[in-house]
């Protein structure tokens, strides 16, 4: 229901030609009516695709955000579309303090609008440090929680982020031979180091 009703909305935006990031004001509004639910489950359901969107559309801006026409397309009247969102928080942190989950507010970091920065390194530079933001906080709710699940799903989303900034950062200025050397190399070390951690809080 909840990948519908996120379909829907985007096929909505595209019909009013709006600006694409409009798009999280009601993929947001059902995220938080999963911090609304009494049930974690279907709460996490509803939360699961709205939160997948943000990740990707943030490792997007971070890849290609200093495409000045790319960055164009995002940026709606700056007080008008903060407002829309405060409201949605809003309802999200009264849910989650409801349910006594606010320790889940950390998933609003990828809602962060970095896109009103000018394009260009200043850009994909702020939209990895909130990509490792996002990681590490779901690392260290994972190891206060004992979840070897949600470990693993930080520990992927630490490495796409690692990723992400190794090839943004470096691909223009290293042999590529060495590039690709390096890149498995740290790659290979973080999945070691993260699989590791996973292992132990397997174990508490």
């Amino acid at each position: 229901m909840a990948s519908g009703l996120l379909w829907q909305a985007g096929l909505l935006i595209g019909h009013l030609h709006a600006k694409i990031t409009w798009f999280f004001v009601p993929a947001m509004l059902i995220y938080a009516a999963g911090d609304w639910q009494t049930d974690r489950p279907a709460g996490r359901a509803l939360q699961g695709p709205p939160l997948i969107t943000a990740f990707i559309f943030m490792l997007g801006l971070a890849l290609y955000g200093e495409v000045g026409s790319y960055a164009g397309m995002l940026r709606p009247p700056l007080l008008a579309y903060v407002a829309a969102l405060l409201v949605v928080l809003a309802l999200s942190l009264a849910g989650k303090r409801t349910r006594g989950r606010l320790g889940s507010a950390t998933d609003w970091l990828l809602l962060l609008p970095g896109f009103y920065l000018p394009s260009g390194l200043p850009l994909a530079v702020a939209s990895l440090v909130v990509l490792y933001a996002y990681s590490g906080a779901v690392l260290w709710r994972a190891q206060a929680e004992q979840n070897s699940d949600r470990v693993t799903l930080g520990t992927i989303l630490f490495i796409l982020t690692t990723m992400a900034a190794y090839f943004k950062l470096t691909w223009d200025f290293m042999d590529k031979s060495l590039f690709f050397l390096l890149g498995g190399v740290l790659l290979l070390g973080l999945s070691w180091y993260l699989r590791r951690r996973n292992t132990r809080a397997s174990s508490r």
